[in-house]
């Protein structure tokens, strides 16, 4: 393993960066700046060719009044 990629919090205008930390050199570099928020989740393949994470699309939320629900 080389190093590790990561997804650090988002910035005050919400964006959230794609990066990794190469273990010989110490340093991190950005991969990415991520348009929507990113959620659970990151993996790469094992040579390094593809990046696979999830993201939120939408959020909201349903309330619903049941009566004499038995």
């Amino acid at each position: 393993m080389k190093g590790i990629y990561f997804i650090a919090a988002p910035d005050a205008r919400g964006v959230a960066l794609l990066e990794f930390f190469e273990f010989a050199t110490g340093r991190t570099r950005q991969i990415a700046a991520l348009d929507k928020p990113p959620y659970i989740g990151l993996t790469v393949s094992p040579d390094e060719k593809a990046i696979l994470y999830t993201q939120w699309d939408q959020s909201g939320r349903d309330l619903m009044l049941v009566e004499n629900f038995r």
